[in-house]
């Protein structure tokens, strides 16, 4: 049922269960390898839940200076094409995940007040999450503190 399930405990509820964030686990900050593990689960795991008005978007600036990101937009079981996670950690430890890759960016997002003030690349990935989740991103963090967080449509007005 809608708002039991937590893929791997990321699921935040700021008044509802409307709202997911996608976050980086300290272990993805020191290998980037699973920090793409980390994306690809998050987003899949949004993927599946959103009938969701929005998404919060935290530590974009964790991304900064790599040269490509990859998105995973579905997983490969059996030779069968899959859109969402299998349940069991046995059977998704079968699945090889299938990518999409968009263009990295060098230049720092840490403390962009505006979504004019971060760079393109950042711009178009945001701008890709968005038309694959179907659904528009409401908060973007750009760092841990307060004033680094974007704002860009109040979550109790939707």
């Amino acid at each position: 049922m809608k708002g039991e399930h937590s893929f791997s405990g990321r699921a935040t509820t700021p008044g509802s269960s409307r709202y997911y964030a996608i976050r980086m686990a300290s272990p993805a900050l020191r290998n980037p390898l699973a920090l793409i593990f980390e994306w690809q689960w998050e987003l899949q795991a949004i993927y599946y839940r959103c009938t969701d008005p929005g998404i919060a978007l935290t530590k974009l600036d964790v991304l900064d200076g790599l040269e490509t990101l990859k998105i995973c937009v579905a997983y490969k079981l059996n030779g069968e094409e899959i859109t969402t996670p299998p349940a069991g950690a046995d059977l998704f430890e079968q699945c090889e995940p299938i990518y999409i890759e968009m263009p990295g960016w060098q230049d720092p997002t840490v403390g962009a007040q505006s979504i004019d003030l971060l760079p393109q690349a950042a711009r178009n990935y945001l701008d890709k999450l968005e038309e694959l989740c179907g659904v528009p991103i409401h908060i973007i963090s750009t760092g841990p503190d307060r004033k680094e967080t974007m704002v860009l449509t109040d979550p109790f007005s939707v």
